[in-house]
């Protein structure tokens, strides 16, 4: 099982850095990166921060970020991307959210069968399904997202081979709640995400808590998918990914710094 902290990791000469919330002391939020986010990186708003990941040089914009902070001063600690985007700069849609993003400044709720939904509830637990709308308030969760797709869910691996083979165009036209037999899987991304080689942002949850990571390298979700079964993990959401992938840790402010453990 993944220690309470940072932690970094490897599968096949690939990096991955994880902070498991210790949840006396620690919390998660999600938070809207301002009207300029198309130009302001996440890193520009933790200055005290170190970049973890270096697979991709620059700093995308993200108009939104995920946020591991100390409850006794809200100080940062961990921070990573995670929904998703329009990404195209020369597109006037550029930086609109897509599926759900719930948080600070957030409260995004299609109620849209190519979206899964995943929520993190007040006790720091992982749920996600095809949700409407209505369900989940923001008054009544910790954070609201959509993930690409549920790579473990209640501690079973995705089925790859009926994922991939499912017509999701047979469930044109249904509603949410009637998409009991659809695998978590958000169509709006393309199946690609499956079993495309990529850099990647995961939430994961084991039986003491929650974690956020991520994949500094390219490799294909069922290796990471594998890797998150050895360390005991029961839930597995895979968010937005590619060269949207980067995390930022300050150590000065975590309660749980270990030396080394740390190689920035």
């Amino acid at each position: 099982m993944i220690r309470y902290g940072y932690t970094k990791h490897n599968i096949d000469n690939v990096d991955i850095h994880v902070y498991k919330i210790d949840k006396s002391v620690m919390s998660i939020k999600q938070v809207y990166n301002g009207s300029d986010h198309t130009t302001k990186p996440i890193g520009n708003a933790f200055p005290g921060a170190a970049k973890c990941t270096s697979s991709y040089l620059f700093d995308r914009p993200l108009p939104s970020y995920l946020v591991i902070y100390r409850k006794d001063n809200d100080k940062p600690v961990f921070i990573t991307n995670y929904c998703y985007f329009l990404a195209n700069p020369t597109s006037k849609e550029y930086g609109q959210i897509q599926g759900r993003c719930q948080g600070e400044g957030l409260d995004n709720r299609p109620d849209q069968i190519e979206w899964v939904s995943g929520i993190i509830d007040n006790d720091m637990h992982i749920h996600h399904g095809y949700y409407a709308s209505w369900e989940y308030e923001k008054k009544d969760i910790i954070l609201g997202y959509s993930p690409a797709f549920v790579g473990i869910n209640s501690g079973s691996k995705i089925e790859f081979e009926s994922a991939l083979r499912y017509n999701y165009k047979k469930d044109s036209g249904k509603k949410v709640n009637e998409l009991e037999d659809r695998p978590l899987v958000s169509i709006a991304c393309t199946l690609q995400k499956l079993t495309t080689k990529n850099t990647q942002t995961l939430l994961m949850e084991d039986s003491q808590s929650i974690s956020l990571a991520v994949v500094d390298g390219l490799l294909k979700p069922e290796m990471i998918i594998d890797w998150a079964l050895t360390h005991d993990i029961i839930e597995l959401d895979f968010g937005d990914s590619g060269g949207s992938s980067y995390a930022y840790y300050d150590a000065k402010n975590d309660l749980h710094f270990v030396s080394s453990q740390l190689s920035l």
